[in-house]
């Protein structure tokens, strides 16, 4: 059996077909596939674009044959290679950007080192376009703005939901926000404003209150960037 496993034959049935098969097999091909032969490792390499010491096959031919010699011949011009190469140039086209950004704030916020209060103040204060829409659009005063979005900010900041900042077991800080029933009422002061009172008037509404939320943030982005 283990001759026949190592030519490629396999028994079929038992007794006299079995043998008939086995004896169907010449001497010469048993042989040919015996576990005896040494690797020929005359072909290693040949077959390789290998770069290793700035050599490679000419013509770069994987395969020698056809118009290849398969000869090694010296490659000119191998820069070489790097590592992180790709983040590196992320990295620095991301320095270009916020050296934009500060320039353009510098001209924005008329300050030569804009701090972070400035930042505060152009996207929340009470020139804050943001801060507009959400005063005639909800009746707001600036201060149930401010701790809205100090609530806002406190989650992102704990990367957290509403239900677990609030949780009475939880370890985040809820001071100096707004309470889980006042921050519940701010959602449904928004989730109610411009709602259509039937389906029919849905056509004939002024603009939806997150359109007009998102082009004031468009709006005072592109002034700073």
């Amino acid at each position: 059996m283990p001759e026949q496993i190592a030519a490629g034959v396999g028994v079929v049935g038992g007794g006299a077909q079995g043998q008939q098969v086995v004896s169907d097999v010449g001497e010469e091909e048993v042989e040919d596939h015996t576990f005896n032969e040494v690797p020929d490792y005359s072909r290693i390499g040949e077959s390789r674009s290998h770069l290793d010491d700035n050599w490679s096959l000419d013509d770069e031919d994987d395969m020698p044959g056809g118009g290849s010699s398969g000869a090694w011949t010296e490659v000119s011009g191998v820069v070489g290679c790097g590592i992180n190469l790709a983040k590196q140039r992320q990295w620095k086209h991301c320095i270009t950007e916020l050296d934009q950004v500060k320039a353009q704030c510098i001209k924005v916020f008329g300050k030569e080192v804009p701090t972070r209060h400035d930042v505060v103040d152009y996207f929340f204060g009470v020139s804050s376009a943001l801060w507009h829409v959400f005063r005639d659009r909800l009746g707001w005063t600036h201060q149930k703005f401010l701790l809205f979005m100090a609530t806002n900010q406190r989650m992102s900041i704990y990367k957290c939901s509403s239900a677990e900042l609030y949780n009475p077991d939880s370890p985040f800080d809820t001071s100096d926000i707004l309470s889980k029933e006042e921050y519940t009422a701010c959602w449904n002061d928004i989730s109610e404003v411009g709602r259509p009172s039937t389906a029919s008037a849905g056509a004939n509404t002024e603009e939806l209150f997150w359109e007009q939320v998102e082009h004031a943030l468009n709006k005072l982005l592109r002034q700073v960037t």
